[in-house]
């Protein structure tokens, strides 16, 4: 099994839907991720960096945990 089925089968299961027409490719080869769940990571992943670079109000990141809770909570609803 080669690394591209890897990656595939661990983004399944994130709970990634990985639907070709909301997904990234890069030299044919689909992403792990659709779009929405690469900005979601890549949103995680700055955050995580931000809240040590910059230090914001822990109840302002928390609303914004939230919102991003409830926005996936909808999409895994419908």
């Amino acid at each position: 099994m080669n690394i591209n089925n890897k990656l595939m089968k661990l983004g399944n299961a994130l709970g990634c839907h990985q639907r070709p027409d909301r997904s990234f490719f890069y030299k044919g080869h689909q992403f792990p991720l659709c779009a929405r769940c690469t900005g979601a990571v890549l949103g995680q992943f700055f955050a995580v960096v931000l809240r040590f670079a910059i230090k914001p109000n822990m109840i302002l990141c928390v609303i914004f945990c939230g919102v991003l809770f409830l926005d996936w909570l909808i999409q895994y609803l419908e």
